[in-house]
């Protein structure tokens, strides 16, 4: 039997075969609090996903990137040569259906990776990985940080310790929606 995954854009939820499941998000902004930033931020961030993922297909039209956002894309072009990164799929939505919840891969590759692509490197990034590699099945993963200025850093992450610590992170937060003890709204700071 298939499953069929959905997304609303609006609520930000995924629905497996019709029914709300946790995204990675949400469930690590649970126990690890995000940084409140101006919505611009935001947008800028989408828009570099969304230009790098037509890059990827090979259908980006350079004259269309806005020039606040073409460092950081031209960044993650450069890191995609330089460490030689073939990627066979870019913004894939995928969803566990042995444990209930969903997300969105920014990238990966024929060589086994999954990377995703940040504007900071930070722990939740890490554990968010960790759980692009639950979904994937895949045990080598890369987050990048791109900059302005068109550079990037690059951090290796074993995906299966991370994997672990999400696995734990939504057995709790499962536990905890399932009985009503969960807070309804997000941490944030």
């Amino acid at each position: 039997m298939s499953m069929q995954l959905t997304f609303d854009q609006e609520k930000h939820l995924y629905y497996l075969d019709g029914r709300p499941i946790p995204g990675v998000t949400q469930v690590i902004r649970y126990f690890i609090p995000a940084w409140r930033c101006d919505p611009w931020y935001l947008e800028r961030g989408k828009a570099v996903h969304a230009a790098i993922a037509l890059h990827i297909q090979g259908t980006l039209d350079e004259s269309t990137i806005d020039p606040q956002i073409k460092g950081r894309v031209d960044a993650l072009k450069r890191c995609l040569l330089d460490c030689l990164m073939d990627p066979f799929k870019s913004e894939w939505m995928m969803a566990s259906e042995r444990y209930r919840f969903a997300g969105t891969l920014d990238c990966v590759t024929y060589g086994g990776f999954v990377v995703d692509w940040k504007g900071s490197i930070d722990l939740a990034s890490k554990v968010q990985l960790g759980a692009y590699g639950v979904l994937s099945g895949k045990t080598k993963g890369a987050l990048v940080e791109c900059h302005d200025d068109g550079t990037y850093k690059m951090e290796y992450v074993d995906l299966k310790p991370m994997g672990r610590v999400f696995l734990n992170m939504l057995s709790v937060y499962n536990f905890l929606s399932e009985h009503k003890l969960k807070n309804n709204h997000e941490h944030t700071h």
